[in-house]
């Protein structure tokens, strides 16, 4: 494994989804494979409709630490993004200086 960054610091990847269920398989499937010493990854389901995005979290990464599920009520990509960088713990601590990187919700990095 390797440090996580050139400091050593927790990464947080926010994933941000709404009704998405296949497609945030794939995305979970592929982060499962870093090999980061210290990340997380928290998945945003903005305003479901359904609970199948709940459902494909916990069959697939539900019992990983290093994935977190949360539910923003409101609906709006900005909504979505904002709650989880509140969430992500890798923007926070002295010295911290969070960069970000939003790319659309059907890429894949």
């Amino acid at each position: 494994d390797r440090p996580a960054n050139g400091s050593g610091g927790l990464i947080s990847v926010v994933v941000c989804t709404r009704d998405r269920p296949e497609i945030l398989r794939r995305c979970l499937e592929r982060l499962q494979q870093l090999r980061f010493a210290s990340f997380e990854v928290i998945v945003v389901d903005n305003a479901p409709t359904t609970s199948e995005t709940r459902g494909c979290f916990s069959n697939l990464v539900g019992a990983d630490a290093r994935f977190r599920y949360v539910v923003e009520p409101e609906a709006g990509l900005s909504r979505a993004r904002n709650r989880g960088l509140r969430e992500a713990a890798g923007s926070r601590g002295p010295g911290t200086h969070p960069r970000f990187l939003f790319r659309r919700d059907t890429s894949c990095l």
